[in-house]
């Protein structure tokens, strides 16, 4: 009798990466640290950190608790990820870049703008610093 074989563990792919890159993002918006993040999934901090840089694969049931950690929804996770059979890089128009710390200390300040006239107001103000330079 031939006892079943176990399938290897899949390798992690470009989208896997993608999502790591999205998910580190997300948890520097919050502030929070990667140990904290892992310690409230019951992760172990090197582990965590496999998940951010692509090195492994995030299971449906670990997206999900991310997701409500750090507040977001599971689709924007995805955003920006069309074809999963080809992946663009990341610092096409419209996709994920990596940001500096500079960067995402911005986008929280814009962020925590609730105004929506000043926020158009700053948004149309920094344009206009790019245009000219």
């Amino acid at each position: 009798m031939m006892t079943p074989q176990r399938k290897s563990k899949q390798k992690a792919n470009e989208v896997d990466v993608f999502l790591g890159k999205k998910l580190k993002f997300f948890r520097k918006m919050r502030g929070l640290s990667q140990g904290k993040v892992a310690s409230q999934l019951d992760l172990t901090f090197q582990q965590f950190q496999k998940y951010e840089s692509g090195r492994d694969r995030v299971s449906a049931s670990k997206i999900y608790g991310l997701a409500k950690i750090l507040n977001v929804d599971i689709k924007d996770f995805f955003e920006g990820l069309e074809d999963t059979s080809v992946v663009k890089p990341l610092t096409e128009p419209g996709r994920l870049a990596t940001f500096d710390k500079e960067t995402i200390e911005l986008l929280k300040v814009f962020q925590s703008i609730s105004d929506p006239k000043i926020r158009k107001s700053v948004l149309v103000l920094l344009t206009k610093f790019v245009e000219e330079t």
